[in-house]
């Protein structure tokens, strides 16, 4: 019996360990990306995805309920366990439900995105700021004006140099090279929490359904002290 408490203990504060490591990368990617983002707040009006916030959020709370359930199965703390328990069983639903929304929504941020490059295009010269920045964003994503060179060509505005950056120029616009920049960390915060929500809805299914172990053992252990006494 010992023995079998024992390995369940270990392997929920492992899974809590597991746990700890995903929200970290939640955390990475999710940072990561709105700094990236921040280097041209002005061309892109300071806009950043909903999701990296609720993700940043989620992630700092998953990782400190975390941190509870591995105090409360090494210290042998019931009602420390029963909160992380609970704690747990909410993150994980709202984890998955955001996740889902999320995958099959578009998020706000590319229609703000979208005004705000139209709109930078348009006060392409009235700002000393925005020529420099916007040279940057096209030089890193590759990329041409809002839906392509010609969007300059129309409101008569000179070719900026990063339009010219390789001997061809860039084709694309920048609103799609942004789109599918974003939507990649955009998916791999989705897919971190989609794996984490489901390995936390096995483990919960598991430690409800096993944690029964410990109160048995909590009961044979008052036995076995009734009796020597």
């Amino acid at each position: 019996m010992n023995l079998s408490l024992q390995f369940w203990i270990r392997s929920f504060i492992l899974c809590n360990c597991i746990f700890i490591i995903f929200n970290i990368l939640i955390l990475g990617v999710s940072t990561k990306s709105i700094k990236d983002l921040i280097e041209y707040s002005t061309v892109l009006n300071g806009s950043t995805p909903t999701i990296y916030t609720i993700a940043i959020i989620l992630a700092c709370i998953d990782a400190i309920t975390a941190v509870v359930g591995i105090l409360g199965f090494w210290k042998e703390l019931k009602i420390i366990t029963y909160v992380h328990i609970v704690a747990l069983i909410i993150i994980t639903i709202i984890e998955l439900c955001i996740a889902t929304v999320s995958a099959v929504t578009t998020d706000p941020f590319f229609g703000k995105v979208y005004n705000a490059l139209n709109t930078t295009i348009n006060g392409f010269h009235l700002k000393v700021d925005i020529p420099s920045e916007y040279d940057e964003l096209q030089i890193k994503l590759q990329c041409c004006g809002l839906n392509s060179r010609e969007d300059f060509d129309k409101r008569r505005l000179a070719l900026p140099h990063s339009c010219q950056y390789l001997m061809t120029g860039f084709k694309r616009g920048c609103i799609e090279a942004l789109t599918e920049w974003v939507q990649r960390y955009i998916l791999t915060v989705i897919g971190l929490c989609f794996t984490v929500g489901i390995i936390q809805a096995i483990y919960l299914f598991i430690i409800v359904r096993e944690y029964s172990l410990i109160n048995m053992v909590n009961v044979y252990r008052r036995e076995c002290t009734t009796d020597i006494r």
